[in-house]
């Protein structure tokens, strides 16, 4: 089976690519708060095309970013980031922590 080129391996386990996983990990979080891309990019002030290309995995956010996003989320950023960490270990999106 071919590898996704951005994809890591530890001991002969792939993982899945970061921004595969932080955008999967932010679009999930954003349609469970009842939230749009727009309502991401006022509340952040990053610009709605950048915000659906995180989603999509097609840019990588600067830890700056990270941190906006999460406040736009209403979450902590160690939650965000745990969320992503899970989701690139396990190859899915984690449960939710409550």
């Amino acid at each position: 089976m071919k590898q996704p080129q951005n994809c890591r391996q530890f001991d002969g386990l792939a993982f899945m690519d970061c921004n595969e996983a932080f955008g999967a990990v932010v679009r999930a979080e954003r349609e469970r708060r009842g939230l749009t891309q727009r309502d991401i990019a006022a509340r952040t002030g990053l610009h709605l095309n950048f915000i659906g290309r995180i989603e999509r995995a097609q840019a990588m956010p600067s830890l700056q970013t990270v941190l906006l996003i999460a406040d736009a989320l209403e979450m902590p950023a160690e939650q965000l980031v745990g969320m992503v960490v899970r989701s690139i270990t396990t190859g899915r999106l984690a449960p939710r922590l409550k």
